[in-house]
């Protein structure tokens, strides 16, 4: 017998502009909505530990439709931008490396040269901010930050 909650699968549609349709993200029931336990590599405005309502759409799966619980997380988005997939692979791995070192959340996707963050209040925004000008800087990448709490630096701008 195991402990692991139950995941089911919420699909949020995307912004026009994101490279697919929709983006499913593992999610735990919970009264009322369904609790995000994944970090979004492109849906906007959620972050993991939101809880979301969601239908039952015509295909059967689960559609979000709203925020019901902001579970205060900011998700920043990265993607190494080199043509060459072992240059844009290296640079990935120096911006995880650092990720690490700060103690910041993230999940990786090799073939879309991605990473995604969760970053909570205690993180330090302020080199994470600097890490990230820095990935921009260099011509690594870029940064968008996709959900922006209250408790986000004004300073601490999208690079």
């Amino acid at each position: 017998m195991t402990d692991e909650p139950e995941h089911v699968t919420v699909r949020f549609l995307l912004d026009e502009g994101a490279p697919v349709e929709s983006e499913g993200m593992w999610a735990v029931p919970v009264e009322g909505g369904y609790l995000i336990d994944n970090i979004p590599f492109w849906a906007r405005g959620i972050a993991q530990d939101d809880v979301v309502e969601a239908e039952v759409g015509p295909d059967g799966g689960l559609w979000a439709t709203g925020v019901l619980v902001d579970g205060g997380a900011a998700t920043v988005q990265c993607q190494a931008t080199a043509r060459r997939r072992v240059r844009a692979e290296q640079d990935l791995r120096w911006l995880m490396t650092r990720l690490e070192r700060l103690g910041i959340a993230y999940e990786g996707s090799g073939e879309g040269h991605q990473v995604s963050m969760h970053v909570v209040e205690s993180d330090d925004v302020v080199a994470l901010s600097s890490l990230l000008e820095e990935f921009a800087d260099r011509g690594k990448g870029w940064a968008e930050l996709a959900k922006q709490p209250g408790w986000w630096p004004e300073d601490a701008e999208e690079r």
